[in-house]
């Protein structure tokens, strides 16, 4: 058996190697066209491993009672509740900075009875 999966390997060594000796024989546009669907696929594939890596390692949030009922906590959906309490923290800090700002402070500087002449 481990005979039989070593040639297996080294026949898809030979294939994959002459298949990228044909690509690096061919034209520009056809090199562009593979590296635009290579990269797509392995962006795909990273993201992919991202999702089950995040999926894998966050923890489920306790069933906690909300106006809405839910089923499944979806990466979307956290994204989405994460990002929908950002922006209400913003607009509160906003807020508040604005408040600071339209206060009226008033400054009163009363002499303390000394008075500077210049000397000539």
């Amino acid at each position: 058996m481990p005979g039989f999966l070593a040639m297996d390997l080294e026949k898809t060594v030979e294939k994959a190697r002459k298949g990228l000796q044909k690509i690096q024989r061919s034209e520009n546009k056809t090199k562009k066209r593979y590296l635009a669907v290579l990269s797509l696929l392995a962006m795909i594939i990273v993201v992919g491993l991202w999702f089950f890596y995040l999926q894998a390692t966050l923890p489920h949030p306790a069933a906690i009672e909300t106006e809405e009922v839910r089923d499944e906590d979806s990466f979307f959906r956290t994204i989405g509740r994460g990002a929908k309490n950002i922006i209400e923290g913003l607009k509160n800090q906003f807020t508040e900075l604005k408040a600071n700002f339209s206060q009226v402070k008033e400054f009163s500087v009363e002499g303390g009875g000394a008075e500077f002449t210049p000397s000539p």
